[in-house]
């Protein structure tokens, strides 16, 4: 099962693992018209498509049936992959209104018809508009076999819902769903005959992560936005004898969205005090809250979390030191005890990074729901496990310690696991071994976090931030970066060239 969220994601990673998505489109249209003969010989097909991927995939359909279609759109407005398809067709193959024939192949929504935060994406609150409202009437009504590609229009795709009238969605026959089960046809009241249909998405796209992973973190700012709507972090970094983590570690944080010409709205930085100065120095704009310590003490945790319950991201450990052991551990017990109690209460708790010398501080059973950022040294140190040499034994050892946790081991591949979720990254490479890229790595995810928060769809309208998703992109990121600094400099990389080249790689894949 999956959402299209996840589905949108594979898309674009598969593009980038070498199938385009001109070729899932024909891999997907051309194996439901293969179906469509081998079930139904003989019969005569109408495809009725929509101007989305839907309609690109009704296109190649009826191109491979040589059979009649209705096209509800404008061929201006059709994105590339739909357009190319509806140009390979004849003109006699059109028809301007829903006819008499045997099976109606429905490509109108499709898996584009979803629900986010109350709204549906592609109609407006009042309901389907018209003509497709009439025209889902007539399909219903005509006598006539209804198959749908990938959903039934006008149900959504991950709730299984539907808006307006009960006439509202194409009450298919059959439902041809491409890749995977969608998540709606499950949760729909309404129950539909379903089959599977292959579409070639490459295997690297489902197990590795790649640009779909940041498109998918990332959203657009809308003109109204203000300050603070795209996130507040706090870092806990540094002490005098590492102050250039926080450094590294906040630029990161600010760079992750240069794309969009503004970086986290708000980041604040928890430093000793002569670090405090340095950070400065580079770095005035921001928040830095100052401690008379030259590393912080367990004495300085609760005022620390006071702090933190003000932000949405809190990220611990560049450059602390083993000094501040103590602090870290009093700091993460308070930070879970505060935690479970939102849990409790449904609210919302600030999102938490752990990383470099905090990682050592503690063990893997003393936080839940954090993101943690070891090589594998910390890794054995977090949980008490060796890790194997051989990839699968490696992979199924971090799952299992991750649980409710997201851990990203760096090495060659990073692992990302989650409960029983897992994807590798493979960019990046061995000139990122020199210290502080984990900094900044540390800082991409903090940024990412802070920019993914959207409404779940439940009564509470709890805001929601994507973890998850947000370190598939930072390993992805931090890793590109890294690669395309290496072509330049060679063994000569350094963690500071990463600073810049993040928010390139970012701009690059996020269109």
């Amino acid at each position: 099962m999956i959402s299209t969220k996840e589905m949108k994601i594979l898309e674009e990673n598969s593009e980038y693992f070498g199938v385009s998505k001109l070729d899932l489109m024909e891999n997907a249209g051309k194996n439901c018209a293969d179906y469509i003969k081998t079930h139904f010989p003989g019969k005569s097909v109408l495809v009725v498509a929509g101007q989305g991927n839907n309609g690109g995939d009704g296109f190649v359909i009826a191109r491979h049936l040589n059979c009649k279609i209705y096209f509800l759109g404008e061929e201006s407005k059709l994105k590339h992959e739909a357009q190319v398809n509806f140009r390979k067709l004849n003109k006699s193959q059109f028809v301007n209104d829903v006819i008499e024939t045997h099976i109606i192949v429905d490509c109108i929504f499709g898996a584009g018809f979803s629900l986010i935060g109350g709204l549906f994406v592609n109609v407006g609150k009042q309901g389907i508009p018209e003509p497709y409202f009439s025209v889902i009437k007539k399909i219903n009504k005509i006598k006539a076999y209804r198959i749908s590609i990938d959903i039934p229009s006008g149900l959504d795709a991950d709730t299984g819902k539907w808006i307006g009238k009960a006439d509202g969605f194409v009450k298919a026959n059959l439902v041809l769903t491409l890749h995977d089960i969608k998540q709606g046809l499950n949760k729909s009241k309404t129950k539909f005959n379903t089959k599977i249909i292959p579409v070639g998405i490459p295997e690297k796209a489902i197990t590795c992560v790649g640009p779909g992973d940041i498109k998918a973190v990332i959203h657009e700012r809308k003109p109204e936005a203000h300050k603070g709507d795209f996130g507040r972090v706090l870092l806990i970094a540094s002490s005098e004898e590492y102050a250039g983590a926080s450094v590294l570690v906040t630029r990161a944080v600010v760079n992750s969205l240069v794309a969009l010409r503004a970086g986290t709205d708000l980041v604040t930085v928890a430093a000793p005090e002569k670090v405090g100065w340095l950070i400065h120095k580079y770095l005035p704009d921001i928040i830095v809250k100052k401690f008379h310590c030259s590393f912080f003490e367990e004495q300085h945790a609760d005022e620390i979390l006071k702090i933190a319950l003000n932000h949405n991201v809190v990220v611990i450990g560049p450059g602390l030191g083993r000094q501040s052991d103590n602090f870290v551990k009093k700091f993460v017990k308070l930070a879970m005890k505060h935690k479970a109690y939102a849990d409790k209460k449904h609210s919302a708790f600030p999102n938490l990074v752990i990383d470099a010398d905090a990682l050592k501080a503690i063990k893997i059973n003393d936080v839940k729901g954090a993101i943690l950022t070891p090589h594998s040294t910390e890794f054995e140190l977090l949980t008490g496990k060796k890790l194997p040499a051989e990839l699968d034994k490696k992979i199924e050892v971090v799952r299992k310690c991750a649980n409710n946790n997201i851990i990203i081991l760096k090495g060659n591949p990073d692992i990302i696991a989650y409960k029983n979720k897992v994807k590798l990254n493979y960019t990046g490479n061995p000139a990122m071994t020199v210290g502080g890229t984990g900094d900044v790595l540390a800082g991409l995810c903090a940024g990412l976090i802070a920019q993914s928060k959207h409404f779940e769809d439940d009564k509470s309208k709890q805001i929601a931030y994507d973890q998850l998703g947000s370190a598939y992109a930072a390993a992805f990121v931090n890793g590109m970066a890294g690669d395309n600094i290496a072509e330049v400099v060679g063994y000569g990389l350094i963690a500071s060239d990463l600073l810049m080249e993040v928010a390139r790689v970012i701009k690059k894949y996020r269109r």
